[in-house]
């Protein structure tokens, strides 16, 4: 399976947001969770903030995750 370079995501992502469509998003937090979420047909895929902050900080979201730790 060949997996598309970032270039390729970035323009698929660009082509779903010029569209009238709405789209169901499902909640990831790793990789095993992005791709269970695209196996079952979902095309976008978000990461909370609260979710990110549990992962990073093992802590509840009380807005101490940077940005630099976000994008981690």
């Amino acid at each position: 399976m060949a997996t598309p370079s970032q270039h390729d995501l970035r323009n698929d992502f660009r082509a779903l947001l010029n569209t009238d469509q709405c789209y169901y998003t499902a909640s990831t937090f790793d990789p095993m969770s992005a791709r269970i979420a695209a196996d079952l047909g979902f095309e976008v895929g978000i990461l909370g903030g609260s979710v990110a902050s549990l992962q990073v900080l093992a802590a509840p979201d009380f807005a101490l995750i940077t940005l630099s730790e976000f994008t981690e």
